[in-house]
């Protein structure tokens, strides 16, 4: 697909990539991270606060993806009046401070009640992020680029778990917090950090982007005309209910996540109640 880019083309994917997909990639590792960080927490937490398996469970799936679903059309709808990038940055800044104050949670209902805020929130990043890569991206390979920053999912998987094992065993413990507390509390922290970078390096205006060139910039409008054109009207926004390859991707993805996210949450404790591996080997 590449070698049919002409060059203005294929310098404005690229410099798109770099200052807007890269970015929104690692903020998505983050949020994989944070969502998930509570099945390596769990080989500590659930003895503290005195979470049975059904507790944990419920919170760390259901009362999560309650908050992520329930909300998925309003926070779309508030987006269209806010700055993508105050929208997407807003809501990494408040996942993550509730993701830092996991690490004072003292019973179970407190846990509930923070794995449904944290959905809420990082149920308002997916469509902003998704916003604003299509508020730059050209049609041609937006699908591509987007699809590309799932990636930061599996990795967060390889590469988050034993972070997080880590985190839990080491001895940097701050404020006497045992090692998952100190585990979800540095974590959040890190990612409000990352929320307050991405309101400085996110741009959603043409005219404040001053690494593009007036060529750059020109493809940008053409694009965003032609897709507004398409989507003009109720029948343009609607008209995806009708495709059978979006209901089709939908099942797939409902799948994917409905498997996945259940070895995610459980995989260390298995590994911990067969292999009798300490909470670092067991992430």
């Amino acid at each position: 697909m590449s070698a049919a880019l002409n060059p203005v083309e294929r310098r404005l994917r690229d410099k798109i990539f770099w200052r807007l997909i890269a970015p929104l990639t690692f903020l998505i590792f983050m949020s994989s991270l944070d969502r998930s960080n509570i099945a390596i927490a769990a080989l500590e937490m659930n003895q503290e606060i005195g979470l049975s398996p059904e507790m944990y469970g419920r919170g760390a799936g259901l009362f999560f993806f309650l908050g992520y679903i329930a909300l998925q059309y309003p926070h779309t709808a508030l987006l269209r009046r806010i700055h993508a990038r105050r929208w997407v940055a807003g809501s990494v800044i408040v996942w993550g401070a509730v993701a830092t104050l996991m690490a004072f949670i003292r019973t179970p209902e407190h846990f509930y009640v923070l794995r449904f805020l944290l959905g809420i929130a990082e149920g308002g990043f997916a469509p902003g992020a998704a916003y604003l890569a299509a508020l730059w991206m050209p049609r041609r390979f937006r699908a591509s680029a987007i699809s590309g920053t799932m990636l930061a999912i599996p990795i967060s998987q390889v590469i988050g778990a034993p972070l997080s094992g880590w985190l839990m065993t080491s001895d940097l413990h701050l404020f006497s917090l045992s090692g998952w507390r100190f585990m979800v509390f540095v974590e959040g922290l890190v990612t409000i950090a990352c929320g307050v970078a991405a309101y400085y390096v996110f741009i959603d205006r043409l005219e404040a982007a001053r690494w593009l060139n007036d060529e750059e910039k020109a493809l940008v409008v053409t694009e965003a005309a032609s897709d507004q054109a398409e989507r003009s009207g109720p029948a343009g926004r609607l008209l995806f209910l009708r495709s059978g390859s979006f209901w089709a991707a939908c099942a797939i993805w409902f799948c994917l996540l409905a498997g996945a996210q259940g070895l995610i949450f459980w995989m260390a404790q298995v590994v911990r109640q067969v292999a009798g591996a300490p909470p670092c080997r067991s992430a």
